[in-house]
């Protein structure tokens, strides 16, 4: 089925292929799991186990921001320097299959959240290494512990995808939406939200339960549900926090949550059924896979592994993109393992995914047209390359929302927005030194 992506800004649009999946199930266990040490955002964790070590389903193996947790059974048999889905290379735990599972094929807890305490929601989705994947992937406990200490806090949700090209998102409400509309009720309990709002794409209001479910979820707390246009991009905590203000002006969001159903499952499933956080809903597409299919898999499961479940290359690969056609990653190592923070990869071939190389800027004008914030990308782009970052360029890198819109309509095939990403690294890293 092809659909069409309209920009926010400008006459372009983008047509991509995308075929109607319904959810195909657990995929096969891995007979080895290449566990990344980290599965955020940040850097830094630090291993608990050694080679040698027999390691349970679930299992603790590494503490950092958020604990790491063994997806199967085994030895660890190695630690080895990965290549990451973001690009980035990383340290990982190698486990090869071995003994009985604990989990799997158990029936799981069936906690009633509601008697929970919010102050031991917080410690579990901690303790089971629950990812808040609403931009990026960063702790979900942190975001909860930090709007517990504000007064009246605001749950934001998420109802559509942020990527339109990898619609994970709305998959997993359709497949999971009982267990999703739960997660959002307890993340609202947990940081004692005053009010939550519901923001679905406009055309998809039936995404929105009924009154009294909602009532029955939230309580006494303030719901708003607001339409968003079906144009990219739409679904960021900036877009949202700018859409949410002009409509429910009264509420003040300087430290809401903003959370999605992906992230609610996570929820859900480490507070209700006592589940660490080992498996991720993954959609694979793409020209050049022989049968797409929307997975549920174990993290550290090898990307070659997914694929061969898939039925293998149907042709020739071009590129597999991770995350999204717009902004995702391009990998070329069938090794790299899936993480928390793998929700997509698209298989292209060279027709749908031609090769080319990037020139040098033609001057045409079409990231300016395309850009939702206004700026000059491939001026931002120059002064990085440069490392002659002026004031106007700093705001230029801080305010850009990374949505790849610049990149999608570039004749020189410049990846834009990736190198506006290099900016606000180099800002970083230069903070921290001061």
């Amino acid at each position: 089925m092809t659909h069409t992506i309209q920009f926010r800004r400008g006459r372009a649009k983008v047509e991509f292929d995308l075929p109607d999946l319904p959810f195909a199930g657990n995929a096969f266990i891995p007979s080895m799991a290449v566990i990344p040490l980290v599965q955020d955002s940040s850097d830094e964790a630090t291993p608990i186990v050694c080679v040698g070590d027999h390691v349970r389903e679930g299992q603790l193996i590494a503490r950092g921001s958020v604990p790491v947790h063994a997806s199967i059974p085994g030895v660890v048999s190695a630690f080895r320097r990965i290549p990451l889905p973001n690009g980035s290379i990383g340290e990982a735990a190698v486990i090869s299959l071995r003994g009985s599972f604990s989990i799997t094929g158990r029936k799981s807890a069936n906690n009633d959240w509601r008697s929970i305490p919010p102050g031991d929601v917080c410690k579990i989705a901690d303790e089971r290494g629950v990812v808040n994947s609403f931009e990026g992937a960063h702790s979900l406990a942190k975001d909860i512990r930090r709007a517990r200490a504000i007064e009246k806090p605001v749950l934001v949700c998420r109802l559509f995808d942020s990527d339109p090209t990898s619609p994970v998102e709305s998959l997993t409400l359709k497949e999971c939406g009982p267990s999703v509309w739960n997660g959002f009720g307890i993340l609202a309990a947990a940081m004692k939200a005053h009010a939550i709002v519901l923001a679905f794409e406009e055309g998809s209001a039936s995404a929105v339960p009924a009154e009294d479910t909602l009532r029955g979820l939230f309580g006494e707390a303030r719901v708003s549900a607001i339409s968003v246009k079906p144009r990219y991009p739409g679904g960021s905590a900036y877009r949202l926090s700018k859409l949410i203000r002009e409509r429910v002006s009264d509420l003040s969001l300087s430290n809401a949550v903003f959370c999605d159903a992906v992230t609610a499952l996570a929820t859900y499933e480490a507070v209700v059924r006592d589940l660490p956080s080992i498996t991720m809903n993954v959609l694979v597409a793409g020209s050049a896979i022989a049968t797409p299919r929307f997975l549920r898999v174990r993290t550290g499961t090898l990307i070659g592994d997914i694929i061969d479940e898939c039925g293998g290359f149907r042709s020739s690969p071009a590129r597999i993109i991770v995350n999204g056609l717009i902004r995702g990653t391009a990998l070329y190592d069938l090794d790299t393992p899936i993480t928390r923070y793998t929700r997509s990869l698209h298989v292209m071939d060279k027709d749908s995914c031609p090769s080319f190389t990037v020139q040098s800027c033609t001057h045409c004008g079409a990231c300016l047209g395309v850009c939702p914030s206004r700026l000059d990308p491939i001026g931002t782009v120059v002064a990085v390359r440069n490392r002659s970052l002026g004031v106007r360029d700093i705001q230029s890198i801080h305010a850009c929302e990374q949505c790849g819109c610049c990149s999608m309509v570039c004749p020189a095939r410049i990846p834009i927005h990736h190198e506006i990403a290099v900016g606000r690294q180099l800002l970083k890293e230069g903070a921290q030194r001061d």
